[in-house]
Parts: C-alpha cells; structure tokens; sequence
C-alpha cells in the first residue's frame, strides 16, 4: 500500500497499492474503482465521498490530475508539468494543488485551482518547493516547505573512507567505471540548466568535465561516449562524446515508443535499451550503434535494474526484472529467463563479479544501505559493504549504487530531504 485517505465519515478507507503490477485505487477497501498499469500518485477523497482526485504521469511524460467515482468512470481535469501534492478545497468544488509556476524562473512555485469543469486560476504564487499537505474545510492550507539536496559519495580502491564527489546542486552518479577511477554525474539541480548537465569527475575528487546537457545513462566500457536523453524529447536516445567528436542519434525504429533508458555492452557496439509505451508495458532491446534492427531479449514486462550494470562480463547474460520484482538472467541472443537462486523480491542486481561467479545486489530503501555478493551457481549469499551518510538526517535511502567488478570501488547518490512545516490561511 502506497497511499490512504479517509472519508468524509470517518468509517471508510481509500487505499491505492501496487498488484501483480498494476496500481489500483479501492474505495472502501477490498472495492476496486479505479485500475491503471501506470503509477498513481497523492490520492484524496472528495468532501462528499463520492469521488478520488490523483495525479498520473505516463511514460511519454504526460502528468494529469484525474477524477474517479464510486462506480469507475474516470475523468481527467487538468494537465501539468509537475505536482507536489493535492487537496480538496473548503466547499469541495475544485482540487488544490503544489507546482512549479509554468514560465517562471526556475525557484518560484505556486498554488493552483481547478474545477472539476477544468477552468484553472492562480491561488498564490510563492518561491522554493512547497508540498501541499492538507485543506481544512476553514480554509487553512497545512503545506511544507522541502529542501531537496542530491549528494554523491565515492570510496576509490584503496581508499577505506568516502569522499564527497558532488559537483554542482544536484549530484547524482550514473555510472562508475571498471577500475573505478572515474564517474559519470547528472546534474538535476538549477547549477545544471535548464536541460540538465553531464559531467564526468575524478573518483579522486579532481573538478569535474562538462559533458553536455541532457540526461545521463551509462558510459561506454572504453569511456569514449555517454548514453543520454534530451530534456522534453522523450524516448530518444544521443551518443555523446567525451572527448573530440560529433553527437550520433541511436536508431529506434522497431522500438515501441522509443526508449526511456538504456546501459551499453562492454563491445560497444550494443546496447540494452528498455522501451516504455505509454500502456506502460516495458520490454527490453538489443540495438546496434550501426542502425541494425533492435531485437527483443525478454517478454514484455520485464525491465532493466533501477541502477548499476547487471550485464555478465562476456556480455551473454542480463539481470532483469518483472513485474513482482523478482530478477531472471536473460541470454542477451534470446531464451527464457531463469529465475535467480538466493534473491528476494525488491532486491536489485547491480554488477557482476570479474570472474562471473557472483552478482553484487542491494534492496532500495532504509539505512544503511546493505550490498550484498550472491553466487549465481548456489544462491549463497554474504554482506560485502554497509553504506549509510556521515550525516543521515532527512535521508531516507542510498539511491544509484555502482560497484567496480573486483568491488573495491563504489560510488553512490542519497538525498537529503528537509522540510520546514507551514499553517497558512486567507488562501481563496
């Protein structure tokens, strides 16, 4: 269960949870009135009970705020570019919500109305990040008022304590080379621009190199390109050069959808792209930098790993996951996947041992963040590494893990999430 909201009695409960890969919202519970294969976010019940109000994003980067009744007609009522939050207002005519304020400068926010006709008006324009929590039928606003910060850290081999890698205001890794020597940086915050920054950074701490812009997913095995998305070009992937040369266009077509990630083969000449239609089915590619004909690896459903390089040293196998996030290694020439001994659901393959007898893995969420070095061949199973911040306040979990295949480099992103809680009235 990932969200819940009372009704207007006190007596009924509305859940939205994750089954068998769709999210469901249940009013009461066990009563299913809505079902989606795409995520749903920040439902509230109406003052009358009778509807849901939710954001849903799709894979192709659209987010609607939506409305559903007891009976499972489903409506939706305002398009945005991002959300923070959403409450009914006082009389329970029009949904209240937390956004950026569209063609502001990066930093200024806003509180939104819309009717349930659609019609939109401005509540109160205001700078930061501000979530919207709650809507008393008084009038007051209970809202807080978040400080987001990425920070990256990095153990370099032969190093036993970490150093902080954050480059800019938004620091995430996307990548750690074989030798663990360098890293490859998103930068998300306002320093990165408006279309997101690349770098790449020194795992000695050395300042780090602008890429280009844009989003990062992986960098070649040799460090000669960088796999990346454009901002507000969905489902495009770009080569880029790290060092002299010309921007390449990967060719999708036969990907449905185009692709929303991918990782390269250590050849580099392949990649593993994973294509997410706006049905949200996902299905996994083999595409070629030469333009030959992508080739599907697994059955539609499965996906690539959250982070790391779960691709087999000799580049025959692939660590995927369903949709119960259970993972299966897949043959990168096709066959059915086969279950991985010693893994539970929600754990992650992130890198596979030099040797190819172990599979580094780690569960997402909780402090410290524990790696853990499965053999494939048994399921056996030891702890390699406990991660946790030298100053753990606000940070909910150790996100984008990358370890060298010998395991004596690791490099990973957190955030700390901070927040000062407002009561605020006069709102209309």
């Amino acid at each position: 269960m990932r969200y819940a909201d009372w009704g207007p009695d006190g007596k009924e409960l509305m859940v939205e949870r994750a089954v068998s890969g769709k999210h469901r919202i249940e009013l009461p519970i066990g009563k299913v009135v809505y079902e989606s294969s795409i995520r749903i976010d920040s439902p509230r019940v109406s003052r009358d009970g009778k509807l849901v109000a939710f954001f849903q994003g799709d894979a192709l980067g659209d987010i609607a705020i939506r409305v559903v009744d007891r009976a499972g007609k489903v409506r939706t009522v305002q398009h945005v570019t991002d959300w923070w939050n959403l409450a009914w207002s006082p009389d329970g005519s029009e949904i209240w919500y937390s956004a950026p304020e569209p063609g502001s400068a990066p930093g200024i926010a806003s509180f939104q109305a819309v009717s349930l006709a659609g019609k939109r008006r401005l509540l109160l324009r205001i700078p930061g990040t501000p979530e919207l929590h709650d809507v008393a039928p008084d009038g007051r606003v209970l809202f807080g008022q978040t400080h987001l910060r990425w920070q990256t850290d990095g153990i370099a081999p032969g190093e036993t304590s970490p150093r902080e890698l954050t480059w800019l205001d938004g620091s995430t890794v996307r990548d750690l080379t074989a030798d663990g020597k360098s890293i490859l940086l998103q930068e998300d915050g306002e320093g990165g621009g408006p279309n997101q920054s690349i770098y790449l950074r020194s795992m000695g701490g050395e300042p780090a190199t602008l890429i280009g812009e844009g989003t990062a997913h992986a960098m070649s095995a040799d460090g000669k390109w960088v796999l990346t998305s454009v901002s507000g070009q969905f489902g495009k992937l770009i080569l880029l050069p790290t060092g002299a040369g010309s921007p390449r266009a990967l060719d999708l077509e036969g990907v449905p959808g185009g692709a929303s990630g991918g990782l390269f083969l250590p050849d580099g000449k392949r990649l593993l792209v994973e294509s997410r239609p706006s049905e949200g089915s996902s299905r996994v590619y083999v595409v070629s930098v030469d333009g030959d004909k992508p080739r599907p690896i697994a059955p539609a459903g499965f996906r690539m790993t959250p982070f790391g390089n779960p691709v087999s040293p000799g580049a025959d196998r692939v660590a995927l996951v369903d949709r119960n996030e259970m993972s299966y290694l897949v043959s990168t020439d096709g066959g059915a996947p086969a279950l991985i001994a010693g893994l539970e659901p929600g754990e992650f393959p992130i890198q596979w041992s030099g040797d190819g007898r172990y599979l580094y893995v780690q569960r997402g969420g909780g402090l410290p963040a524990r790696i853990w070095r499965v053999e494939l061949a048994t399921g056996r199973r030891e702890l390699f590494r406990e991660i946790s911040p030298a100053d753990p306040n606000g940070v909910f979990s150790v996100e984008h893990i990358f370890v060298t295949p010998d395991g004596r480099g690791v490099a990973y992103s957190y955030r700390h999430n901070l927040s000062d809680l407002y009561l605020m009235s006069g709102l209309k």
